[in-house]
């Protein structure tokens, strides 16, 4: 874990034991301890380098250059009165979660989060990382916005439950794919494309065909990274010089998390369920597919499929996963 991380861990946790003596902790400050120790768990969990060139691989495109793999994620930099505890200007650095009302960060209005009135805010972008310290490659048309952090900046991001982020992407990819988008998987191509277009049927045979064809090694197309654990789509900061998160917080509990991170914010938060933002395609298809507590089986292989999740974010796994 990066020195600033620590000592930003070990502070709130003092700071935060101290008062429990004394009284109730606010929600604000339970927020930022969670955000705190969430961090910390992900910096030391392990994420297999193996199943995240899996996942690539599975996921590679195909054009008229060859093959391509999905091997750049963003982020979005801009000041804000950060608590550190004590609250502070301090240059923040979003990492993108799709699936995480991830536009809505990425498009943030920054009124109120740094010194007079709204920020200056940059996109940025970064290779991921193997886990073991070896970028993959990266497109040199990213050089001129690679994003490089100083010491002092504040790296954070929002999770959301396993099980439900994984159905939501599959539901993004299925509803934006095309008939002609098939062509850009190669062969052997996914038994779930072949079903990956409205109107669906049976929701929860696109699941069971999406989960065949990645123990069988067949191509999932590239639109299937929205299915990616997160623990591999946000581990690039440390890439960039960020060193460890500082904090990550929950979807589940947005708005407590990001007050406390950002305790002089006075933006209008988004809606508490990111399917509120959705089209009706994907609301419906997410809908048809989320009641899995009637399939204990698939249930228990979509906790398989984002295990890592589970493990470096400490949600409480379903029922049928225990």
């Amino acid at each position: 874990m990066s020195s600033m991380a620590s000592r930003l861990g070990c502070l709130v946790v003092n700071v935060a034991l101290a008062r429990s003596a004394r009284e109730p902790a606010p929600r604000s400050a339970d927020a930022l301890l969670d955000g705190l120790v969430r961090a910390q768990r992900y910096a030391a969990c392990r994420k297999s380098p193996e199943a995240f060139r899996r996942l690539q691989w599975l996921s590679r495109s195909v054009d008229g250059n060859g093959t391509r793999l999905k091997d750049v994620q963003g982020a979005k930099v801009f000041a804000a009165f950060v608590a550190t505890p004590r609250v502070e200007e301090r240059r923040a650095v979003y990492a993108r979660n799709p699936k995480v009302v991830s536009e809505w960060f990425m498009h943030l209005d920054l009124h109120g989060l740094a010194h007079g009135g709204p920020g200056r805010a940059e996109w940025a972008w970064s290779a991921f990382t193997n886990h073991e310290g070896e970028p993959t490659s990266m497109p040199r048309k990213f050089d001129a916005n690679r994003l490089r952090c100083a010491p002092g900046d504040v790296a954070f991001t929002f999770v959301r439950e396993p099980s439900r982020t994984f159905l939501s992407g599959l539901a993004q990819a299925a509803c934006t794919l095309r008939r002609g988008d098939r062509e850009a998987a190669p062969e052997p191509r996914g038994t779930w494309l072949d079903a990956a277009y409205p109107p669906f049927g049976d929701g929860a045979r696109l699941v069971e065909a999406y989960l065949d064809d990645m123990d069988a090694g067949r191509s999932i197309h590239p639109k299937s990274e929205h299915t990616w654990p997160q623990a591999h789509k946000v581990d690039f900061v440390r890439r960039a010089g960020c060193g460890d998160f500082a904090f990550i917080g929950t979807m589940e509990t947005l708005e407590a998390s990001f007050v406390a991170l950002f305790p002089r914010a006075t933006l209008p938060l988004p809606p508490a369920t990111h399917t509120a933002g959705e089209d009706e395609c994907k609301r419906n298809l997410t809908a048809s597919i989320g009641g899995l507590a009637a399939r204990p089986d698939l249930q228990r292989r979509v906790c398989a499929a984002v295990a890592v999740d589970y493990d470096c974010f400490d949600y409480e796994l379903p029922p049928a996963c225990r």
